[in-house]
C-alpha cells in the first residue's frame, strides 16, 4: 500500500488515517521506517502530530502521514453522518481471527459485533439479506469495509476542507490538529497589529491546559 502512494502524482500529498496517533501508527511505523528514508516526526504529548517521510529512492518524493482524528475530533461514523457522505459501515470485529478468513455462510451473530445496538443489528442482517441473493463472504465484507472506510475519511476531509477555505480562507492541510487550525483561523482573520499573544510556559501553561 506505502509503495502504490511513493510516486511523482502523490509528491507533498497528506495521507491521513482516522487514530493514527492512537492505534495505526503502532504497525505502521515500523513499515515506514524500513524504507530508505528520511523521517522527521513532530511527537507532542505522547502524540504524532505529523509524520513526515522523504523516500531516497524515489527522487526525495515527501508523503505526510497525519491522525485526521486530531483535525477532526469525534469518530468516522458520527462524521459521515454529520457531512452527509458515505456512511461508515459495521463489521463484526470479534470474528476477526484466522480460522475464519475463508467463512461464507450467515452473518455472524450480534455477539461478534462491538458497539451496536441490536437494532444497528437487525437492520445491518435485513438489508443484506434484502441487498443481496449471496452468502455472507469474510473476505469480500472485510474488503468492502475498509473501502468504504476510506471514501467515507476522504470524502469527510474535503467537505471539511472546502468548508473552512470558504468561511475563512484557510487551507486545513496546512495544519495537522484542530487546535493549529483553530488558532491558524484566528490568527488570520482576527489578529491585529496591535494585540499581542503572550507565551506561557511551565505550571502556568500547565494550569491553563
Amino acid at each position: 500500500a506505502i509503495e502504490s502512494i511513493i510516486k511523482p502524482c502523490y509528491k507533498d500529498n497528506v495521507v491521513y488515517l482516522h487514530n493514527f496517533s492512537y492505534f495505526d501508527a503502532v504497525f505502521l511505523i515500523k513499515i515506514l521506517s524500513s524504507f530508505n528514508a528520511q523521517i522527521y516526526p513532530i511527537i507532542r504529548d505522547n502524540r504524532i502530530i505529523d509524520f513526515k517521510l522523504i523516500f531516497k529512492d524515489s527522487n526525495n518524493i515527501t508523503l505526510y502521514f497525519r491522525d485526521s482524528y486530531l483535525l477532526i475530533p469525534s469518530s468516522l461514523s458520527n462524521l459521515s453522518k454529520v457531512f452527509k457522505v458515505l456512511k461508515k459501515d459495521i463489521f463484526p470485529y470479534k470474528f476477526l481471527k484466522l480460522e475464519n478468513i475463508n467463512y461464507i455462510g450467515n452473518v455472524p451473530l450480534f455477539e461478534e459485533f462491538d458497539n451496536i445496538s441490536l437494532e444497528d443489528y437487525n437492520n445491518y442482517v435485513n438489508n443484506y439479506k434484502a441487498n443481496t441473493n449471496k452468502e455472507w463472504n469474510f473476505k469480500y465484507e472485510l474488503i468492502n469495509y475498509c473501502e468504504r472506510d476510506v471514501i467515507s475519511l476522504f470524502q469527510v476531509i474535503d467537505k471539511f476542507r472546502k468548508l473552512i477555505f470558504d468561511l475563512f480562507r484557510v487551507d486545513v492541510l496546512r495544519f495537522p490538529t484542530i487546535s493549529s487550525l483553530a488558532f491558524g483561523i484566528f490568527r488570520s482573520n482576527f489578529l491585529t497589529k496591535d494585540m499581542k499573544i503572550p507565551l506561557i510556559y511551565n505550571e502556568a501553561y500547565k494550569d491553563i491546559r
